[in-house]
């Protein structure tokens, strides 16, 4: 079991040893209590999240290895402006 505290501040790199960032905020299903994404920016509000988990956050299923580093198996997938979700 991961304890979302020992995710805050953790620097992430890819399986090829690429420095991805560092975890700032965890995103959780609350429903299930699992862990959805890890965003390397702060979550500051809503709009602030948007864009974060569109372009700076890593999907957990990614995630390989959670030691001094987390390891992931690929880097940060942007989402093309065409499919990102529009705010009114």
């Amino acid at each position: 079991m991961v304890l979302i505290s020992q995710l805050h501040g953790k620097d992430v790199f890819t399986h090829k040893g690429q420095y991805v960032g560092k975890v700032a905020d965890v995103l959780i299903n609350t429903e299930s209590g699992r862990i959805i994404k890890l965003a390397l920016k702060p979550l500051l509000n809503d709009k602030v999240a948007m864009e974060v988990l569109q372009v700076a956050s890593i999907n957990y299923e990614d995630v390989l290895d959670i030691g001094d580093a987390i390891i992931v198996q690929r880097g940060i997938t942007q989402t093309p402006a065409s499919q990102k979700a529009k705010t009114v």
